[in-house]
């Protein structure tokens, strides 16, 4: 099956770009704050569009961008890797 590509997932993407390891609960707060301001086109975002927990760290965990830190605890932190360190 192929992961269809959702709506939230440009907003992690331009979250993460940084390069800082955050908790995924960390990532839906971003993502809480950056959906209830305007986007840069002048339009204002809807917070409907944060995900659930599960929905995200699914994203994040079948997604090759990024890297689980911590495995195997219960507070996995996740840091997206450099896309010239994948090639």
């Amino acid at each position: 099956m192929v992961y269809k590509e959702k709506y939230f997932n440009k907003f992690v993407d331009e979250i993460m770009s940084d390069g800082v390891e955050r908790f995924s609960s960390a990532i839906i707060e971003l993502l809480k704050d950056s959906m209830s301001k305007k986007c840069p086109e002048g339009r204002s975002r809807t917070g409907h569009y944060v995900p659930q927990m599960r929905v995200l760290t699914y994203y994040l965990r079948i997604s090759d961008k990024y890297i689980l830190i911590d495995k195997g605890t219960g507070t996995a932190r996740w840091k997206k890797v450099n896309e010239y360190d994948n090639k």
